[in-house]
């Protein structure tokens, strides 16, 4: 097939859709690239991931051993970060480097334009996934315009989120994918993007921790087709538990918000085993999961009471949860919950909050936890 009858082929709606993805693409990278006009780098973590990074690049690929720029005068060893920081944006720059004729820093000024424009194109992927393209247009021209995803992949804020925020949608797409299709293939791609996705910003993947092991065990509670569940799941899992092999990983297979998804693994392995040995009559299935879940609900209490890490386990979902700050968070701006008074700052309408002042006291209702408990009981 020569390009001219590849092009004929595919029809002028084909084409349409592709060149608005291509423009929202474009629009995603230009907003965000405003910043590189001042040739600095924002904040203070992009210094040291740049300088990471740039030592890789010009060091076959290697971490030093140790870090004498970083807790002084001792020095820390780089090992024990999370390694996709430094080695994507350097095994990029490998690659599309010699292209461009950019320095490494004029690179890495523009590389998290580049990848929140990336990001678009796989939340199209996501939104055709769950519904069809006009949907995934939408997707994907709010993700490259919404504010609060600019803010964290703007030129020269050369951090983790630039990189985390590309692989959680690849993440969720490929579970939705695997899920929809009763696909093993797509379950595995997204065992793979946990897993790197852990690597390169671990804090970022508690909200996942909790989220699609909720859904899962809603899923299981509805008694939902196992081999969709399990060829989603599993790999997924698989793909975070693989991380206990790395220098740098979070406590997956402990008492924390990291562990939620092995302790839903055991629990949808528990129910696959009862099915699959004969365990328990048909007409009696329902009431396995519900069984198994006040049992550990029950476990979990008692260890909250004679251990402390069953009670920091309670206390950390609560506070993930419920979005509530601790001493780290809160000295953290991105981590704080918005306002209505942060709403009518950025629109300045200060006059219209005065008229209507009943927004201001029902804009919880769309805090991200309304939407998630939303999108549990449609899927």
């Amino acid at each position: 097939m020569n390009l001219k009858s590849l092009i004929t082929d595919r029809s002028k709606k084909d084409w349409c859709v592709l060149a608005i993805l291509l423009i929202i693409v474009v629009l995603g990278f230009w907003v965000r690239s405003f910043p590189a006009r001042f040739n600095e780098l924002q904040a203070i973590d992009p210094f040291y991931i740049y300088r990471m990074s740039e030592y890789v690049v010009n060091n076959n690929f290697q971490l030093p051993e140790n870090d004498m720029l970083r807790h002084h005068p001792f020095g820390v060893p780089p090992a024990g970060q999370p390694p996709v920081a430094f080695y994507l944006p350097a095994i990029m720059y490998v690659v599309i480097g010699p292209l461009t004729g950019l320095g490494y820093f004029q690179y890495a000024l523009l590389y998290p334009a580049l990848m929140g424009a990336l990001a678009s194109i796989v939340m199209f992927f996501i939104g055709k996934e769950l519904f069809d393209r006009k949907t995934g247009l939408f997707a994907a021209f709010f993700l490259a315009t919404i504010p609060a995803f600019i803010t964290r992949t703007s030129a020269g804020f050369f951090d983790k989120e630039a990189n985390a925020g590309v692989l959680m949608l690849m993440l969720f797409y490929f579970f939705i994918r695997a899920y929809k299709r009763n696909c093993w293939k797509s379950g595995i791609l997204g065992g793979i993007s946990m897993f790197f996705l852990v690597q390169t910003w671990a804090g970022g993947v508690q909200y996942i921790a909790l989220l699609i092991p909720a859904f899962i065990i809603v899923m299981l509670l509805l008694n939902r087709n196992i081999s969709r569940i399990s060829k989603a799941y599993i790999p997924l899992a698989v793909g975070m538990m693989a991380n206990v092999m790395m220098p740098y990983h979070p406590n997956i297979l402990g008492f924390s918000i990291y562990g939620t998804v092995p302790m839903v693994l055991v629990l949808l392995l528990a129910r696959m085993g009862v099915e699959r040995y004969g365990l328990v009559k048909k007409d009696q299935m329902a009431y396995v999961v519900p069984g198994i879940i006040v049992v550990g609900i029950l476990g979990l209490l008692f260890a909250s009471m004679f251990t402390d890490a069953g009670a920091e386990y309670l206390t950390d979902v609560g506070r993930v949860v419920t979005l509530s700050k601790n001493v780290e968070f809160s000295t953290v701006a991105e981590a704080n919950p918005g306002s209505w008074g942060a709403i009518e700052g950025v629109t300045r309408a200060s006059y219209a909050t005065q008229v209507l002042p009943i927004p201001g006291s029902i804009v919880w209702l769309f805090s991200i936890n309304t939407f998630l408990l939303i999108g549990m009981f449609l899927a």
